[in-house]
């Protein structure tokens, strides 16, 4: 059987990640990998407008900083190329820290 791969982004620690719902996204760190670089553990970041305007979809830029208190989750790789929260399927990207409300809710 041939052994499937890791593609994309390589996961560290200290690398940045986003956790998707729906349309909305916000931001966390890497703070843990697996030997087998499938499974890690996030950690959400504080974040701060520095320019632009929260309430709308324009321009915006934030500045993250690692929250140490909170609390973690497990993030698994699945066999379609995607990492998903353990237990919850909620989507998570590697390799960038992002946080967007959506202004039309």
């Amino acid at each position: 059987m041939k052994k499937k791969t890791i593609t994309g982004v390589r996961p560290e620690v200290g690398m940045g990640a986003t956790m998707i719902l729906g349309s909305d996204a916000h931001p966390y760190t890497i703070i843990w990998v697996s030997d087998s670089r499938r499974r890690i553990k996030i950690q959400p970041d504080y974040y701060d407008l520095i320019e632009g305007n929260r309430h709308t979809s324009e321009y915006q830029v934030y500045r993250y900083t690692r929250n140490r208190f909170a609390p973690s989750k497990t993030v698994s790789f699945r066999k379609n190329g995607s990492w998903r929260v353990s237990n919850e399927g909620t989507p998570v990207g590697i390799g960038y820290r992002r946080e967007y409300r959506d202004p039309s809710f």
